[in-house]
């Protein structure tokens, strides 16, 4: 609950940040062309992830050149301006930070139209992009359930699963020879195959 509330900041310098953090999801901008990027609760370096300035507006869509949307995790908001000026374009659920006041802050100059213009065009490039305005939508039952799709789907998951390997025949474990077995951490005692939200 505490990392859900944002109350967590992660503290990472430049060099860890562009060596160790940013290259994979570099990679899913900029060599698999990725539509969305959902920025997570907690806070880098202060600031939290869905209203993150240099995260979202200078690396993200900037320097990596992203024309997708940022949407934020469920609940991860905690502002509308520091937000909306930020760099995220869409809040999950119910916009309850985002929508807030928005005409009003324009209005004000508080945020300027072209930066509202950015996140619609955002929004519709990336539906554009994956048919959802087509007759015939990806998201149609029948194509998804298509002997194709089956197909491409099996061989994914097939690819990406890891064997253990048994060069010693240790497996399967023989209760005859092996009088105990250690199982160190937090899961020894409690069996937790999911994380927190959609998992459950």
């Amino acid at each position: 609950q505490e990392y859900e509330r944002g109350t967590i900041s992660a503290e990472v310098d430049e060099r860890a940040m562009h060596e160790i953090y940013f290259p994979a999801f570099s990679a899913a901008v900029q060599e698999a062309g990725c539509w969305a990027v959902m920025c997570a609760y907690n806070r880098i370096n202060g600031t939290y992830c869905a209203e993150n300035n240099y995260l979202l507006n200078e690396t993200l869509k900037s320097r990596w050149g992203f024309k997708g949307l940022v949407m934020s995790d469920w609940g991860a908001v905690h502002s509308t301006l520091p937000t909306v000026n930020g760099g995220l374009d869409l809040e999950m659920p119910t916009g309850e930070f985002v929508n807030r006041n928005l005409i009003t802050a324009v209005k004000n100059g508080q945020v300027k139209e072209e930066v509202i213009n950015d996140k619609i065009r955002r929004m519709l490039r990336a539906m554009f992009s994956l048919g959802f305005f087509d007759k015939q939508s990806p998201a149609d039952p029948q194509i998804i359930q298509s002997e194709e799709h089956k197909t491409i789907t099996r061989k994914l998951a097939e690819s990406g699963i890891v064997l253990l390997k048994n060069d010693i025949n240790l497996l399967p474990i023989d209760s005859g020879k092996i009088k105990s077995i250690a199982v160190i951490g937090p899961n020894a005692a409690i069996c937790r195959f999911g994380g927190g939200g959609s998992s459950q």
